[in-house]
C-alpha cells in the first residue's frame, strides 16, 4: 500500500476539470455533462440514479460496459447486473498509471484518489473513479474496454472524474435531505410522546414516526402483552422472519423488530415488514428508529405513572365517600342503599345484598342469611385467612361475593352484579375495600351488643351484690343473733322438755344461718369467677366443704380453654346448684366435682352418694324449682343438661356446653323447636 499512498500525494492538489475547460478536450464531453447533472437533480432513488449515470457515461466514454457499484454493508454492491459483491477488504489487480499493483477494493473509494486506469487481471482495460461526499465514500463508477491494452485518454479519465464528482454531490444533498427529514420525524416523534396521555397514544405516535422514515413499509408496535416474548434491549435489530436466499446464500430480511426500551423498561417492539423490492433500512434509521422506541417506552413508563396515580387517587375519593357512607347508616340495609345511591357511577356494578353467618351480629345490623354458596364462600375465606393467604372475590353467576371480613374474622358475603364490568385490579380492590368497611359497620355493632350485654351483666352483678350485702348484714346478722340467743336459753332451761325444744329451734337457727351464706355465695358468683372457670369451681368446692362439712372431691381434665362468659356462668352456676341440692335433699356423706376440657367442649359434672332421684323426673312439673333453672342457663348458653341416678347410688347431674364460637343458643332453639 506504500505506492498508493505516494500516488495519493502525488495527486492530492489537483483540481477537477471537465474537458470542454481544458485544452485538448472532447466537444461531447460537455453534452454528457449536462445530462449527468439533469439526473443528479432529479428524484430518483440511489439506485436509479447510478443506473441513469452509468448509461450516459457510455455516451461520453465508448466501452463494452460502465458498471455502478454502491458502499453497502462493508462491502462494493453492483447497482445493475450479476456482478456480486466485492467486500472492501478484498484485494483487486490494477494498473495504476501504467505501473501494475495490487490493491484493496476499499482503495476504489478513496476521495483523495484521482480516476484509476489500468488493464483489468483477466480482462481488458479499466477505468475506475470513486464517488465520494464529505470524505465519505459512497460508491464508484467503473468503466471497462474489451480489448485489451487500450489506452484510456485524458479526456475520458477527466470526464469520468466530472461525473463521479457530480454524483458525489448529489448524493450529498440528498443525504442531508435525509438527515433533516430524520431530524424532523424525530421531533416530531418527541412532540407528540410528551403529549401522549394512554397508551395508544404512544403507539399511535412510534407507528407514526416509523411510517415516516419507511413509508414503503408496514409498520406496528406490539406492547407487552401482545408480544409472547421481547427483544434484548442492546439489539439495534433483530430479525423475526426470513425471506428467501438468494444466490450467494444470504437470506433477505424482510422482517426487522426494534425494543421499546429504555431505562424505565421494556414495554414492547416495533415490527416493520418491507417489501422484497424496498431497499434496507440505513443503520442511521435505525438509529433514529431505536431513539424513538425508548423515548416510546419512557413516555409509557410516565403514562403508566399517571394512571396508577389517578387510579390511587380516585380509589381514595371513593373509600372516603364509602367510610362516610358507612358511618352515616343505621344499619346494612341503609348501607346497600348509600352506596348504590352515591358510588355506582365510580364503581359500574350494583350491590345485591349483605348476608351475615353470625345470628346475633345479623339482628343487629339487619343482614339476611346467607344461603349456601355464601356459607361455602365464608368457609373457604376463613380457611384463607388461617393460612394468612389474602382474600380475593369470588365470581358466581351474575356477578361476585366480596368478604365482608374485619381483621382475621369473616362475617358473611356481599353480593355484587357486576354487570358486565370485569372484577379485577382496581375494581376488585375497590369492592374489597367495601366489604372491609360494611365489616367495620358489623364489627362495631357487635361490639356495641357486647357493651350492652356487659352493662347488662354488671347491674345484674351489681342488684346481686346488693341484695347479698342486704341478706348478710339483716336476715344473716339476725339468725345470728337469734341462734347466739338460743343457746344461752339452752344453757338457761329450767328443765328437759324446754331444753328440748330450745335445742331443735337452735338447729333451726343454724339451717337457716347456713342457707343464708349459700345465698350470699350464689348471689356473689360473678365475683368468684374472676380468676377463670377452673379456679373458681375449685374455690366453690372448697368454700362448700368448709361450710357445710360435706367433703368435695374436685378433678379436673383437659386443657383450659377461653369461652364466652355466658357459658362459663351456666356452668359454674349448674355446679353450685348441684352441691347445694346435694346438701339439702340428698343425704350424701361425699360430693366429686370434675370439670373436663374436651376438644369440641367443656363439661361439669357433679355426684353425690345419697339417695337418689328414685323414679322421680328432675324435669316433670314436680321437679325441683333449682334444675329447671340450670336448665335454663344451660340452654341459654347452648348446651345440655342431664339429672340421673348415679350407680350405685345418689345423683349425677352434668352440664356441657360447645367450646365452639358462635354456638350460644343453638341447643336452646333446636329444643324449643322440638
Amino acid at each position: 500500500m506504500a505506492g498508493v499512498a505516494t500516488l495519493e500525494q502525488q495527486h492530492r492538489a489537483v483540481g477537477l476539470l471537465t474537458r470542454s475547460a481544458r485544452p485538448g478536450g472532447s466537444p461531447g464531453s460537455a453534452g454528457v455533462v449536462q445530462r449527468v447533472a439533469g439526473i443528479v437533480a432529479s428524484s430518483l432513488t440511489v439506485e436509479e440514479l447510478f443506473t441513469a449515470v452509468a448509461k450516459a457515461t457510455i455516451e461520453g466514454i465508448p466501452a463494452a460496459r460502465c458498471n455502478a457499484f454502491v458502499v453497502r454493508d462493508g462491502a462494493l454492491s453492483p447497482v445493475d447486473g450479476d456482478l456480486p459483491a466485492l467486500p472492501l477488504d478484498a484485494p483487486v489487480a490494477l494498473r495504476l498509471l501504467g505501473r501494475d499493483r495490487t490493491i484493496g477494493v476499499a482503495d476504489l473509494t478513496r476521495s483523495s484518489l484521482r480516476c484509476l486506469a489500468g488493464p483489468e487481471a483477466d480482462a481488458g482495460s479499466l477505468l475506475a473513479a470513486p464517488v465520494v461526499a464529505d470524505g465519505t465514500p459512497l460508491g464508484a463508477l467503473v468503466v471497462v474496454w474489451d480489448a485489451p491494452g487500450r489506452v484510456v485518454a485524458a479526456h475520458e479519465r477527466e470526464l469520468l472524474e466530472t461525473i463521479a464528482a457530480l454524483v458525489g454531490v448529489a448524493l450529498q444533498r440528498r443525504e442531508a435531505e435525509r438527515r433533516a427529514a430524520r431530524v424532523s420525524v424525530l421531533a416530531a416523534a418527541a412532540a407528540a410522546l410528551g403529549q401522549a396521555r394512554t397508551a395508544d397514544d404512544v403507539v399511535a405516535a412510534l407507528e407514526g414516526a416509523c411510517a415516516a422514515l419507511w413509508p414503503a413499509a408496514t409498520c406496528r408496535v406490539l406492547l407487552e402483552s401482545a408480544m409472547p416474548s421481547l427483544f434484548a434491549a442492546d439489539e439495534v435489530a433483530a430479525s423475526l422472519l426470513g425471506g428467501p436466499a438468494d444466490a450467494s446464500g444470504v437470506t433477505e430480511r424482510f422482517f426487522i423488530g426494534l425494543p421499546v426500551t429504555s431505562e424505565a423498561g421494556t414495554f414492547g417492539a416495533v415490527v416493520v415488514r418491507r417489501g422484497a423490492a424496498t431497499p434496507a433500512p440505513s443503520s442511521a434509521e435505525l438509529e433514529v428508529a431505536r431513539t424513538a422506541a425508548s423515548l416510546a417506552a419512557d413516555a409509557l413508563a410516565r403514562v403508566e405513572a399517571d394512571e396508577q396515580a389517578r387510579l390511587r387517587l380516585h380509589e381514595a375519593e371513593v373509600l372516603a365517600r364509602l367510610s362516610h357512607v358507612v358511618a352515616c347508616s343505621g344499619g346494612l340495609a341503609d348501607a346497600v342503599r348509600e352506596l348504590n345511591r352515591t358510588l355506582a357511577v365510580d364503581l359500574g356494578v350494583k350491590l345485591r345484598s349483605i348476608s351475615i353467618a353470625n345470628a346475633k351480629l345479623r339482628v343487629a345490623v339487619g343482614g339476611r342469611i346467607p344461603d349456601a354458596v355464601e356459607l361455602e364462600a365464608v368457609r373457604s375465606w376463613r380457611a384463607v385467612l388461617a393460612k394468612g393467604g389474602s382474600l380475593r372475590c369470588r365470581p358466581v353467576p351474575g356477578g361476585v361475593l366480596v368478604p365482608v371480613a374485619h381483621r382475621t374474622k369473616v362475617h358473611g358475603a356481599m353480593r355484587v352484579a357486576a354487570g358486565g364490568v370485569a372484577i379485577e385490579g382496581a375494581t376488585e380492590a375497590l369492592l374489597l375495600a367495601m366489604g372491609a368497611a360494611c365489616a367495620e359497620l358489623v364489627h362495631k355493632a357487635g361490639l356495641r351488643e357486647q357493651l350492652a350485654d356487659s352493662e347488662r351483666r354488671l347491674a345484674v352483678a351489681a342488684e346481686r351484690d346488693r341484695i347479698a350485702q342486704d341478706l348478710h348484714d339483716s336476715v344473716g346478722q339476725l339468725i345470728v343473733a337469734m341462734g347466739m340467743r338460743l343457746a344461752q336459753y339452752v344453757a338457761d332451761a329450767p328443765d328437759k322438755v324446754w331444753r328440748l325444744r330450745l335445742e331443735e329451734l337452735l338447729q333451726m337457727a343454724g339451717r337457716g344461718n347456713r342457707e343464708v351464706r349459700q345465698s350470699v355465695y350464689a348471689l356473689l358468683f360473678l365475683e368468684a369467677r374472676g380468676t377463670g372457670l377452673a379456679s373458681s369451681i375449685r374455690e366453690l368446692c372448697s368454700r362448700f366443704e368448709i361450710t357445710t362439712g360435706l367433703p368435695v372431691r374436685f378433678q379436673q381434665r383437659g386443657t383450659p380453654t377461653a369461652m364466652a362468659s355466658v357459658k362459663e356462668d351456666a356452668l359454674f352456676r349448674t355446679a353450685h346448684e348441684a352441691l347445694v341440692n346435694a346438701e339439702r335433699h340428698a343425704r350424701a356423706s361425699m360430693l366429686t366435682v370434675q370439670l373436663v376440657y374436651g376438644s369440641d367442649g367443656v363439661r361439669v359434672s357433679v355426684r353425690d352418694d345419697g339417695v337418689g332421684l328414685r323414679h322421680r323426673d328432675p324435669f316433670g312439673r314436680s321437679g325441683h324449682f333449682g334444675i329447671r333453672a340450670m336448665q335454663r342457663r344451660v340452654e341459654e348458653a347452648g348446651g345440655e343438661l342431664r339429672v340421673t341416678n348415679a350407680e350405685p347410688r345418689g345423683v349425677l347431674v352434668e352440664a356441657s356446653v360447645s367450646s365452639r364460637k358462635g354456638a350460644v343458643g343453638v341447643a336452646g332453639a333446636r329444643r324449643r323447636r322440638r
